[in-house]
């Protein structure tokens, strides 16, 4: 008899314990997070651990000359019909010219990598696996490969 109650006691703390973990695992957060990295910092891609504090502070003055520069020669034309947008698709070398990348994670499984966190444009680009012909060596992160990822669909141009 003793050991029936038991067993009963076992199989009701077993049956708790279960909804518990499984109500605590439901209603965890669903988040994003993208750590803005200084280039400078040993955190970034980019960090140069010879790097003296006059190497940071002229690297600075450069990445700010080179965004007034770029946001000088932005021109807009009012006269674009929808058809004939063409977005370029920058090299990992404009990365390298910003004073901050942010890290972040994409995918199922996540892979890291690191992107533009600058103002001067509103999409973020990721270079795929399948388009190495424009590879950039210098870039410090890998080629994100669709065709591991559970979570990638195509998206075509003009679709809602």
């Amino acid at each position: 008899m003793a050991s029936i109650s038991a067993m009963m006691v076992l199989s009701v703390i077993l049956i708790i314990s279960c909804f518990s973990f499984s109500s605590s695992a439901i209603s965890k957060d669903i988040s994003f997070t993208a750590p803005l990295i200084h280039r400078s910092s040993p955190e970034s891609p980019f960090y140069n651990p010879n790097a003296t504090p006059l190497d940071i502070i002229k690297a600075s003055l450069r990445t700010s000359s080179a965004r007034a520069k770029a946001f000088g020669n932005h021109k807009t034309n009012k006269n674009i019909s929808s058809g004939s947008i063409k977005l370029p698709v920058p090299r990992f070398d404009r990365l390298i010219n910003n004073e901050y990348v942010m890290r972040y994670h994409i995918g199922s499984p996540p892979m890291e990598t690191y992107g533009d966190a600058d103002t001067r444009s509103s999409l973020t680009w990721l270079q795929c696996k399948g388009s190495e012909e424009r590879r950039d060596d210098d870039q410090p992160t890998q080629l994100f490969d669709p065709s591991t990822s559970s979570t990638y669909n195509p998206v075509l141009c003009g679709s809602d």
